[in-house]
């Protein structure tokens, strides 16, 4: 009989220790899935950041595009305006050295003027995009 609750004792050990090892091994799981889980959370925050503000940088960009393109169609409406009232000023060639109607003198300077600030809005406009991007890649 002794021998028995030997065997007996042996074996509730056994269970003892294999059970505590499982609820360690639950634990740590348990604890591994929670700072999953938090560290999920925390990616997820950071993308709808991200996302807010990108669209916010989108919106500005997308502004500015519509202010510069407003400018441009007001130069070109200043210019036209200027060939319809000045047509004995103009002459064959432009800054450019195309074959294209011109005006002389400081009406002249002030067409290149604009034509070249509208040129260069469009480039600006093109760099922020392609730096934007960058520096959000």
């Amino acid at each position: 009989m002794a021998v028995l609750f030997k065997e007996l004792k042996a074996e509730r050990n056994a269970s003892e220790i294999a059970t505590n090892q499982a609820m360690a091994m639950i634990t740590r799981l348990q604890e591994e899935k929670a700072s999953l889980h938090m560290e999920a959370l925390l990616y997820l925050r950071m993308m709808e950041e991200q996302a807010e503000h990108d669209v916010e940088a989108l919106e500005k960009a997308n502004d500015l595009l519509a202010e510069k393109e407003k400018e441009i169609q007001d130069m070109e409406a200043e210019l036209e305006f200027y060939r319809l009232n000045f047509p004995d000023e103009i002459k064959s060639e432009n800054f450019h050295g195309a074959k294209t109607p011109c005006l002389e003198s400081e009406d002249e300077n002030y067409v290149v003027y604009l034509t070249t600030f509208a040129v260069l809005g469009e480039e600006a406009l093109s760099n922020f995009s392609q730096w934007h991007f960058l520096q959000h890649a």
